[in-house]
């Protein structure tokens, strides 16, 4: 291999890094089905994940889930139907590799099976089932209150059917210095202790009759949830900028540092 010059190998790793630096920013909105950033992740497995929290919260809704002692929770009154915020999406990521939390939002976070034949949405979807299955550690009958019951048996579940949260995102993948592939889920809003979960009501007609929603009337509930006017970023709130900077940040500094290592590794082996 012909030798280089460390002074090239520099030039060559500071344009590496600035094309990250631009190709970041550039690439911020990508036109696809969700118009999230993160190309590895499929709409596919994007949309398996969102149909299955509206599905779950339907269920809730229509009086179709079980809670304690094999009974059947109560119906719940006015839930939100989710929606898939990108922005979300791009603070779960961070998360997801150790960045600070914000005290108002809820991460729920698992390992995932590394393999080359896991099939990722599989996965993915199992691991749903088990953390809305803490609905049967609790019992919904008697109370429907994130009291210290559910924040210890059924926090998963709890902020999974907050009946007011209009948009959450979930995200997977590596982080810098580790193989074992993870899956985060983030929530808006972080329950507090004695906040409701979800109002019952015993009538289905009821369901899903009072949105408190901005949507003409004949559009505020399809299918027993509730629709909601919704701007990307809308859950984030005043902490919108602030994601977006560290979400581009901590990007440029985990792609900067993979071009660190290989041309430190480069220098071992040829100087």
């Amino acid at each position: 291999m012909p030798m280089v010059s460390r002074s090239k190998v520099r030039v060559m790793l500071t344009a590496s890094v600035a094309w990250v630096f631009f190709y970041d920013v550039a690439s911020y909105d990508i036109p696809t089905d969700f118009g999230c950033q993160n190309a590895l992740i499929a709409d596919d497995w994007r949309r398996s994940v969102l149909n299955f929290h509206n599905n779950m919260r339907r269920n809730l809704a229509t009086g179709h889930v079980k809670t304690m002692n094999d009974a059947m929770a109560p119906m719940a009154f006015n839930m939100n139907e989710l929606l898939w915020d990108c922005d979300i999406e791009k603070y779960a990521s961070d998360v997801m590799c150790g960045a600070a939390e914000d005290k108002n939002y809820d991460s729920i976070k698992a390992d995932l099976q590394n393999k080359k034949d896991c099939n990722i949405t599989e996965k993915t979807n199992s691991l749903l089932k088990e953390w809305w299955s803490e609905s049967t550690a609790i019992d919904l009958v008697k109370s429907q209150l994130y009291d210290a019951d559910a924040e210890k048996n059924a926090p998963r579940f709890s902020h999974m059917a907050n009946a007011a949260i209009k948009a959450f995102a979930c995200t997977y993948g590596t982080c810098p210095g580790s193989n074992d592939l993870k899956l985060t889920c983030v929530y808006r809003k972080k329950l507090k202790l004695n906040d409701k979960i979800y109002s019952k009501t015993n009538f289905l007609g009821k369901v899903c009759t009072q949105c408190a929603s901005k949507l003409p009337a004949d559009k505020q509930c399809i299918k027993r949830l509730c629709q909601q006017e919704y701007t990307r970023g809308e859950e984030l709130g005043d902490f919108h900028g602030f994601f977006f900077y560290h979400s581009i940040r901590n990007s440029i500094n985990r792609r900067a540092q993979d071009i660190l290592v290989v041309f430190h590794a480069f220098e071992e082996t040829n100087f």
